[in-house]
């Protein structure tokens, strides 16, 4: 099958997806009472709940998958694709081993999804239950607006390998396409209710608009392209048991690496609003992180859009592999430094210009949170490559980091007071003492890249 995977669709869908909130927002904000919009922000923090106990299962699936189209037939090749011929497979069919990862992922996220059903859905109606009591607000109708929203997240949760299923076949440009047409009828939906004056309502309706009309379209692909789905089920509860287990060996090593990544944020966020006393400085770092997290999703685009064909190649041409890495990792390098520089440079003015609240942070601090953020974007890009072989050797070097910035950000914001270089410097200190070159040199040395060669890859294909 050819691979085709659009890098500027790619660029596109994400770009598009985050500005349609620059139009949505607004209205919200106005349709909005401030009650609802509180419910609403609530509502959001526990879904993300959901997301969160897939525990990096969805993105190794992707690879699994992937490894499967480029011709993997048993089992036990999964774990170790490294020392794989491609040769010796070529002339077995992997059909079953397809509707093996099917009938897992449907096992996996059905106890997922019911998981979630009780203990978040139910647990959150009770607190809402509680909640809407003290505040004499009318609880069916935020109830009614929660069971909706969460069953959007949930029909996502139950469904989640179409995407996977999909980008490990190559079909990256399709699920784009379909992500934009699902959220843009998301968003015409809410528009269309909050002007019926729906209020919180809306926002419930047209997250289940965008969650059936997301997973309807992708399932017609699925059908359109026969791709194992119609398999038999297989029986065999011990080969499940032992494709469970190859996939859990690195997933778990891997959903303790993004806990990290996400306790740090958000833990720094929550001392920044206890010890930085100025609102103004407070807002302004707050807001400088929440472009910096969008600028990383921006720049990740061009290694998330080849992941699957670079964990193919990887089985059956390491070569080729590697260079589409190099490829990858240069835009996408390139593309965070071009749009950290114009961060610098002209984001401060603009704001100014447009008369807007929000502001960065000031530009000494500016250029250290930069420097960060683009090792951070070679780091990810480089552990990315190292998870396609199957190894997650980084996570426990990532745990003891996490620990050590968490002492760090308590010792310069408590102790020290040092205000806001007490949620930069920590990361600086720890990341760049180890983690953000020894990876990269991990990765080298494994991919037999020469360091010169990997400079010069940096600069031009």
């Amino acid at each position: 099958m050819q691979r085709k995977n659009n890098l500027v669709l790619g660029y596109f869908t994400v770009i598009l997806k985050l500005s349609l909130g620059f139009i949505t927002y607004p209205l919200v904000l106005h349709y909005l009472s401030s009650f609802e919009l509180s419910i609403y922000f609530l509502f959001l923090t526990t879904t993300s709940l959901f997301e969160l106990l897939d525990f990096s299962f969805s993105s190794n699936l992707i690879r699994f998958f992937s490894y499967a189209s480029a011709g993997v037939t048993k089992i036990d090749q999964l774990s170790n694709p490294n020392n794989m011929d491609i040769k010796d497979t070529t002339n077995l069919s992997n059909a079953d081993l397809y509707s093996n990862l099917l009938q897992l992922s449907k096992i996996y996220y059905k106890y997922l999804c019911i998981v979630c059903f009780i203990i978040i859905g139910g647990g959150f109606s009770i607190y809402l239950l509680f909640f809407t009591h003290q505040h004499n607000y009318s609880y069916a109708k935020i109830e009614l607006s929660w069971i909706l929203y969460s069953s959007a997240s949930l029909l996502g949760i139950y469904f989640m390998y179409y995407s996977p299923l999909l980008i490990g076949k190559g079909y990256i440009d399709s699920v784009n396409k379909v992500s934009l047409i699902s959220k843009l009828f998301g968003v015409v939906v809410q528009i269309i209710t909050l002007f019926c004056g729906l209020g919180i309502l809306s926002l419930a309706i047209s997250a289940l608009a965008t969650a059936v009309t997301e997973r309807f379209l992708l399932y017609l692909i699925i059908k359109s392209k026969n791709i194992y789905l119609n398999k038999q089920k297989n029986n065999n509860k011990n080969e499940l048991w032992l494709l469970l287990k190859q996939i859990w060996h690195t997933n778990y090593k891997l959903g303790l690496m993004s806990l990290c990544w996400l306790f740090i944020s958000k833990f720094n966020s929550f001392i920044a609003g206890l010890v930085i006393n100025d609102i103004s400085l407070l807002t302004n770092y707050l807001f400088t992180m929440q472009i910096i997290m969008i600028l990383l999703s921006v720049a990740h685009v061009p290694i998330s859009n080849n992941f699957s064909d670079i964990s193919a190649l990887y089985i059956s041409n390491k070569i080729k592999s590697m260079q589409l890495f190099l490829d990858s990792n240069r835009k996408s390098i390139l593309t965070m430094l071009f749009m950290l520089c114009g961060m610098l440079l002209f984001a401060n003015y603009f704001l100014t210009i447009l008369h807007l609240h929000g502001k960065l942070l000031e530009t000494k601090y500016l250029f250290v949170v930069c420097l960060i953020y683009l090792l951070e974007k070679q780091l990810i890009n480089h552990t990315t490559m190292i998870t396609i072989r199957n190894e997650a050797p980084m996570y426990i070097a990532y745990l003891i980091s996490a620990v050590a910035v968490l002492l760090l950000t308590l010792l310069f914001a408590f102790i020290l007071h040092l205000g806001i270089l007490s949620f930069i410097l920590p990361q600086l200190i720890v990341q760049g003492s180890f983690n953000y070159w020894f990876w990269v040199i991990y990765n080298l040395k494994a991919s037999k890249i020469k360091k010169i060669q990997y400079l010069r890859s940096l600069l031009a294909k």
